[in-house]
């Protein structure tokens, strides 16, 4: 399947039918900092994997220096490919003191659409909140059919939620082992099709 390029400003995603269709189903894993996050998503990806399901889209890495956080990267859930996202720049342009590789959206864009996929992997941080980043490819990834994982900071995911449909499930990091594994299991239940929409999670998610 060709990926349709990216134009102009990205809006938001108005999707007027039932969640128990294909179009718009997301989960959520929201979190911060160094909480568990890329742990929890490379448990759920090789859990679908092992049921046959085809994962695309990426998990964000951190990149550290000793205790220091230097960077980050995006990694394909499942085939181990990786680029540079972000590395330190004291002078960047861009939000806080990260200079962002203009390549890496690119790249997760084409992880997120090209080939057939039964759930695709997406993060959704400051830049995306403001319209920028990945978000016109979680839009793309909703609008195509797949079950969207989101893992969203917890600073904006009011923002976020506020402009897509309402979740089919979600779970709020750091959690216990049985939180973990009960929403791994229910993931990929709707995975398969036969969850319904409403909404479960491990606690009631606020931002």
């Amino acid at each position: 399947m060709p990926v349709p390029p990216i134009r102009g400003r990205p809006v938001a995603l108005t999707v007027d039918v039932p969640m128990s269709t294909n179009v718009g189903r997301w989960v959520a894993v929201v979190g911060s900092g160094p909480d568990g996050r890329g742990a929890v998503l490379d448990e759920l990806a090789g859990a679908l994997q092992a049921e046959g399901a085809r994962v695309g889209g990426f998990i964000q890495r951190t990149r550290w220096a000793g205790d220091t956080i230097v960077g980050y990267d995006l990694v394909h859930p499942t085939r181990g490919e990786s680029c540079a996202l972000a590395r330190e720049d004291p002078h960047a342009p861009e939000l806080c003191r990260w200079r962002f590789v203009e390549p890496a959206f690119e790249t997760a864009r084409r992880w997120t659409l090209e080939g057939e996929h039964d759930v695709v992997m997406l993060e959704a941080g400051r830049l995306e909140a403001a319209a920028r980043g990945h978000w016109q490819t979680v839009l793309d990834a909703l609008a195509a059919g797949p079950l969207v994982v989101l893992a969203v900071r917890r600073g904006v995911l009011a923002g976020v939620a506020l402009a897509l449909p309402d979740p089919l499930d979600a779970i709020e990091l750091p959690a216990g082992a049985g939180d973990v594994e009960g929403f791994v299991a229910r993931v990929a239940e709707h995975a398969r099709g036969g969850a319904g929409s409403d909404a479960r999670t491990n606690r009631e998610v606020r931002s």
